[in-house]
């Protein structure tokens, strides 16, 4: 054991500057993967959410013989670990090739219509769960 010790010393003894070389290397993928880790905790605690829009149509016994009330709905869902909070002005609307964009107030802020319950603004939504917004 003690001969292939040796035999080490007077490699690295030799090659000076290898050993200089794998010293740098070896602290740079330290620094490297303490990063990554560090951008992967971040990256988890991150608010994520998916919206989807879509036409709503009611269909209810009162209704038949009546015009069906068709609505613009907006699905979020928190997709994250750590509640979310949407505000009154979270939709807007905005026409390609237009200047501007004009700001959308849910239908079940104001309560207009019978169909929609109301809603308390800021909504919020606990994770892994989703809420409809009627537009």
């Amino acid at each position: 054991m003690t001969l292939w010790l040796q035999n080490l010393d007077d490699f690295l003894g030799r090659y000076p500057h290898i050993v200089s070389a794998l010293e740098a290397f070896s602290t740079f993928a330290a620094v490297l993967v303490s990063l990554t880790l560090a951008l992967i905790a971040q990256r988890s605690n991150r608010t994520q959410i998916k919206a989807f829009a879509s036409i709503g149509i009611i269909l209810h016994s009162t209704l038949e013989g009546k015009p069906t009330p068709t609505y613009l709905t907006a699905e979020i869902t928190n997709m994250g670990i750590m509640p979310i909070q949407i505000p009154l002005s979270f939709f807007h609307w905005k026409v390609p090739f237009k200047r501007g964009a004009w700001l959308v107030n849910p239908l079940d802020y104001t309560q207009t219509d019978e169909w929609i319950p109301q809603k308390k603004y800021p909504v919020e939504i606990r994770p892994r769960g989703s809420v409809t917004f009627y537009l």
